[in-house]
């Protein structure tokens, strides 16, 4: 019978303060699964919208800037940057402090929250 092939994560992941830290963990799932889904939301909804949509108004609430809806595939984009560069951080701020990287995992979860709002006021 062969042998069952078996899974390790390299030392430097293996050994990481972030990678035994179940929190932190569910966190960046949490990141990622939200940024998943916006893709899977914004790539159905994509066929139903307008040609031209708003993409800026100005300081008295008036149209300044339109574009295609090509153009709404930044936000999960935005939000995907966000988390790589937060998940980034913290990987670095857990070996001072367990929970500063834990509260930068979360701040991503909440640009992530913004995002969907403005994600879901065009769809």
């Amino acid at each position: 019978m062969p042998a069952r092939p078996s899974f390790r994560l390299p030392t430097a992941f293996a050994g990481a303060d972030l990678a035994g830290d179940r929190i932190a963990l569910g966190l960046l799932a949490a990141n990622l699964v939200g940024a998943l889904a916006m893709a899977i939301v914004l790539a159905t909804a994509g066929t139903g919208l307008p040609a031209v949509l708003v993409q800026h108004l100005d300081a008295a609430g008036i149209p300044d800037r339109w574009g295609p809806p090509r153009t709404l595939w930044r936000i999960p984009l935005i939000v995907v940057g966000v988390t790589a560069m937060n998940a980034t951080l913290a990987w670095f701020l857990a070996r001072s402090d367990r929970f500063a990287g834990r509260f930068t995992l979360a701040t991503a979860l909440v640009v992530q929250l913004l995002a969907w709002i403005a994600l879901f006021d065009y769809v």
